[in-house]
């Protein structure tokens, strides 16, 4: 049986689900550990500027300020440093602080770099400095900044958890994942440097690794759907399609699959030959509250139907005409006609499919498909004038010429006239060469040559 999914669509979920919550997932560098103690208490001299008593003073005082009044310290230290330019580092550094609580992002780098121009072995200096160019999406200079941290000692799990969600965000993977794993062998059960783990492992194909790594959240984190989401793509890409149904249907049970999940549920169901199981996800999604567009269930019907599950797509097709009614427009309105005249076909209705083709037609005069699925109505009537008009007119549309000319083929062979198929089949050739219309076009060929013998 033909997958019905690409192997894009499980990398484009997992892509939705993990950065949901964004960078704080992958960088551990909370702001709690970014704001430290303004530089105040040195922790390894040789990494800090020397602070003088008088200095001190102005510092203790700022920091006080900063509790309540945060503007009156910016302006406290701005005047320090308009006053006395030369000034200690840590003045650079406080200032640079407090603009990054405020939002003032260019500000904040400029005194970071101000703080670092002066004491250029200042580590908080280079470190705050990499947390706000992450906070700019400016991952390279962060990156550049992080490894000069290292270069003075650094070894905090934080500093190689950002580098690696540095690398990550750049693209690249394997830089990310040995940043990552420092990061673990300092911090263990660091969850956000896991996370970014993950997808190392994943863009890099390393899907069974990505699913150990997974297996240990999953048993910590139980509740939490978006490792259970993201291992299904995992599970996917090593063909483990099964087990990736029994994730989405323990999500399904707790009550936390979304509509894609869902979707994707049923889709699996489909590959594995259980269209009733299929159905039964894709209705539960769309009786799910904020429902996607109509788009995505007009499509899993269009799945059942492709995958000869007819009474189920009759079935769903008819719950998403109840709900959606004439909300349906554009696109989706004429994908849906489409799809109910090609089930009224599977049934056996013509004159029902006719209706809905022609009215199709009508509103999308260049809708080859649909003008393909006029003609072979019109065939399975009898009609061959309507259906070679039909077929003619599919063949001037961009996309539907080649399957138009073959469809136009067959129905003349039916009615044996067996050189004029023949034409329309070496025309369809010349388009897109088809080894199996190739080998069509030379059984029409000798039946016409054949016929040619039996008349002269």
């Amino acid at each position: 049986m033909m997958r019905i999914f690409a192997k894009a669509s499980f990398l484009l979920l997992t892509v939705l689900i993990l950065p949901a919550q964004e960078q704080n997932r992958y960088s551990p560098y909370t702001i709690d550990v970014y704001m430290g103690d303004f530089g105040f208490v040195p922790l390894r001299t040789e990494v800090e500027p020397k602070i003088s008593s008088d200095d001190n003073k102005l510092l203790i005082q700022v920091k006080k300020l900063a509790v309540a009044e945060q503007p009156a310290a910016i302006q406290l230290l701005s005047n320090k440093l308009q006053g006395d330019p030369d000034c200690n580092a840590v003045f650079d550094f406080a200032l640079a602080t407090l603009q990054f609580q405020q939002g003032r992002l260019e500000s904040s780098v400029q005194h970071y770099l101000g703080a670092l121009k002066k004491y250029p072995s200042f580590l908080r200096a280079r470190k705050n400095l990499a947390y706000v160019l992450i906070q700019k999406n400016d991952f390279g200079a962060a990156s550049v900044s992080l490894a000069k941290s290292l270069e003075l000692g650094d070894a905090d799990g934080a500093t190689y958890g950002m580098l690696g969600y540095c690398h990550l965000m750049q693209g690249r993977y394997s830089s990310a994942e040995n940043a990552y794993r420092f990061a673990l062998v300092r911090d263990p059960e660091n969850k956000a440097v896991r996370n970014g783990l993950v997808r190392c492992l994943e863009a890099m194909g390393r899907f069974e690794e990505t699913i150990a790594v997974l297996d240990e959240l999953i048993r910590e984190n139980p509740t939490d759907p978006a490792y259970w989401l993201t291992q299904v793509n995992s599970l996917n890409q090593l063909g483990e399609h099964r087990k990736a149904v029994a994730n989405l249907e323990i999500l399904r049970r707790m009550n936390q699959a979304t509509g894609p999940a869902l979707l994707l549920l049923g889709d699996l169901y489909l590959n594995l030959e259980l269209p009733v199981r299929a159905y039964g996800a894709y209705k539960t999604a769309l009786d799910l509250e904020g429902n996607l567009p109509p788009a995505h269930y007009i499509r899993a019907a269009t799945h059942l139907t492709n995958q000869k599950a007819i009474e189920e797509a009759v079935v769903f097709t008819a719950e998403i005409q109840k709900k959606y009614g004439d909300l349906l427009e554009g696109a989706d309105k004429l994908n849906f006609l489409n799809l109910r005249a090609r089930l009224h076909l599977r049934k056996d209705e013509p004159v029902k499919a006719t209706e809905i083709l022609q009215t199709l037609v009508e509103q999308d005069p260049h809708n080859g498909e649909a003008l393909i699925l006029l003609g072979k109505t019109y065939r399975n009537i009898k009609n061959f004038d309507r259906a070679a008009i039909a077929f003619e007119r599919a063949a001037r549309t961009e996309s539907h010429t080649v399957d138009a000319l073959i469809e136009h083929a067959r129905m003349l062979v039916e009615d044996s006239k067996y050189q004029a198929a023949a034409q329309l089949l070496r025309q369809a050739q010349e388009i897109h060469s088809r080894n199996d219309v190739d080998a069509y076009l030379q059984a029409v060929e000798r039946a016409a040559r054949s016929q040619s013998t039996l008349n002269n």
